[in-house]
């Protein structure tokens, strides 16, 4: 194999026996090796530029390897820049998001019982559930997850070789900090030297082309400093950063589960129709209101219902009973519907604690008593 390096500008080749110029040439590219690009040595820590008998970094102290493979050309750095890895992130993300949907439609139904608990589980799901994938995935022998193959790129350390697995998971913890900070630590991938964002300053690695070995990576020079697009970077990932899945769950999770609750308890309105038809019959044929209950309407209670328990008349009120499947929040409660007439002896109804209408004469005191589900699972019709 060939090995490059320059002293006085001029580009030199050690031949190794292992690998001849042609082969080079194949591998790296005619321009480095007929020396239309200068394939200057740099420290791999601070940039500066190397002699071929340097052992130690004049500026920083860094040690030199004394066997140094091929280096890159500026033209031809190692890192991978932002939106390349924006894009490989942004393939991941659906493909974490939609695995964490399903997750969330399976369990928090049927597992949370209050609405703190569905947005905790909300956030673990949305949050953790992608920890084995970028974990396991980054350092595997792929060294990247699905996106970032896709993409060709992959997580190394900062000598260019495969991570550990405790590394990699220090890697994804250290996202936090990309959240404190509101996406900006996730944008400095965009202009540091080697492009790293801040997780990978912490974790110590480097998101790198595929075709890219250790050894290039080693000898590979600072990247310069990035120009006007920074700005636009940081706008870009401020609005669409990587942790606002999570905090959007820990309030989007709860409203979904209050909207199942509120199904659920729809079942038990739509149950007691025929009900509602038994006691304004009964009022027609002149019977007083407080004579009208179970027994006397002989009315059956409905089959097949997954969340009532019962639905019972009492004084002419009309009583639905939650239970059977239904969620911890509305199971053993109890949403109340009391008659009464308006001026033109028409049957009015009010629902659970809505607001009873002028000019309506309601067959009870205080009906809204009688109702002990929550006003957040209520439909609005039936809530003050």
């Amino acid at each position: 194999m060939s090995w490059c390096m320059t002293f006085s500008g001029s580009p030199l080749f050690f031949n190794d026996g292992k690998q001849d110029r042609a082969a080079d040439s194949e591998r790296f590219g005619n321009a480095q090796l007929n020396g239309t690009i200068s394939p200057n040595m740099h420290c791999s820590n601070c940039g500066k530029s190397l002699t071929t008998e340097q052992k130690f970094c004049s500026k920083c102290g860094t040690y030199i390897p004394q066997r140094i493979g091929t280096a890159l050309p500026p033209s031809m750095l190692p890192y991978a820049g932002f939106w390349r890895r924006f894009l490989g992130w942004l393939i991941d993300y659906v493909l974490t998001v939609a695995i964490a949907a399903v997750s969330v439609e399976l369990l928090v139904p049927r597992i949370a019982d209050s609405q703190q608990t569905a947005a905790w589980m909300g956030f673990i799901i949305y949050f953790f559930l992608p920890l084995p994938y970028f974990v396991l995935m980054e350092s595997s022998r792929l060294q990247a997850t699905i996106g970032k193959l896709v993409v060709g790129v992959k997580v190394t350390d900062i000598e260019g070789n495969r991570i550990s697995t405790a590394r990699a998971l220090w890697r994804f913890v250290a996202r936090f900090l990309d959240g404190v900070t509101f996406g900006v630590g996730y944008a400095m991938a965009a202009f540091t030297q080697r492009r790293q964002g801040l997780h990978d300053k912490h974790a110590g690695t480097l998101v790198i082309l595929r075709t890219v070995d250790a050894s290039q990576v080693r000898s590979a020079p600072l990247a310069p400093a990035s120009g006007g697009r920074t700005a636009l970077v940081v706008a870009a990932v401020l609005i669409s950063g990587p942790f606002s899945i999570a905090a959007l769950a820990a309030i989007a999770i709860p409203a979904y589960l209050n909207y199942t609750i509120r199904a659920q308890v729809t079942e038990g309105l739509i149950a007691a129709d025929s009900f509602k038809i038994a006691v304004a019959h009964a009022m027609s044929q002149g019977v007083d209101w407080n004579k009208n209950d179970s027994k006397s309407l002989a009315g059956d209670q409905p089959k097949g219902l997954h969340y009532v328990q019962a639905i019972n008349v009492e004084s002419g009120r009309i009583v639905i009973v939650y239970g059977v499947a239904a969620n911890a929040e509305i199971n053993g409660k109890t949403l109340a519907m009391a008659p009464g007439v308006n001026g033109n002896r028409d049957v009015v109804w009010i629902c659970g604690r809505a607001r009873i209408p002028d000019g309506v004469q309601v067959a009870i005191d205080n009906p809204a008593q009688y109702t002990t589900v929550a006003d957040a699972y209520l439909p609005a019709a039936c809530r003050q």
